[in-house]
């Protein structure tokens, strides 16, 4: 009687593990998805915060430059 009673909560474990298999696979590539879209995300900020920085740099140094006698005279 046990054997029978096991060899049903087998049956039902399989078939349970059986309809999850196909929501695993889903949500193993959504993970993947998820992950690329994370890495061109980090790439983006990155590339914005160097061009940021660049163009900080660049007024930094505008305004830190002395003007020369020539500008000086021209305006």
């Amino acid at each position: 009687m046990a054997a029978l009673g096991l060899a049903d909560e087998l049956s039902e474990m399989k078939e349970k593990l059986q309809r999850l298999e196909p929501e695993l696979a889903m949500l193993q590539d959504a993970s993947v998805v998820s992950g690329d879209r994370a890495q061109a995300t980090e790439a983006a900020v990155v590339a914005a915060l160097n061009a940021a920085a660049e163009r900080i740099e660049n007024l930094t140094r505008g305004l830190n430059r002395t003007p020369t006698d020539d500008e000086l005279l021209t305006g």
